[in-house]
């Protein structure tokens, strides 16, 4: 699959490499939907809300909306039908997000935009 390991090689990569896929969704459950939306709400980013953080984190994954690459009808949500390296992926995103703050979130968001065609190059 496409994404799958392009944000690995972060410094922070081998920092989730001994970590369970069920450790690693519970981290980046709590990353998107608690952490994330907390600093949003704190610093006025452009996004805010928890489906949109995970929106922009799962499309940046895979340099693609993330639903060309999951089944979105499954009855399993998306962030269960992850790999380890996509999770690991995934929260290294998410700390990007965290440690560089709205430039971070605005270019991420921005990316995840143009991949659904809602915004032009």
């Amino acid at each position: 699959m496409k994404g799958n390991d392009k944000h690995e090689s972060n410094s922070d990569g081998s920092r989730y490499a001994d970590s369970s896929v069920d450790d690693l969704r519970d981290l980046y459950l709590n990353a998107t939907a608690e952490v994330l939306p907390q600093l949003a709400a704190e610093n006025s980013w452009v996004i805010r809300f928890d489906h949109c953080f995970q929106r922009v984190v799962l499309d940046n994954v895979f340099d693609d909306v993330w639903y060309n690459h999951l089944d979105k009808s499954s009855s399993k949500p998306a962030y269960k039908q992850l790999s380890h390296d996509q999770l690991v992926s995934a929260l290294n995103l998410c700390r990007e997000m965290e440690k560089m703050g709205s430039k971070k979130v605005e270019e991420l968001n921005r990316k995840s935009l143009k991949f659904r065609g809602k915004l032009s190059e």
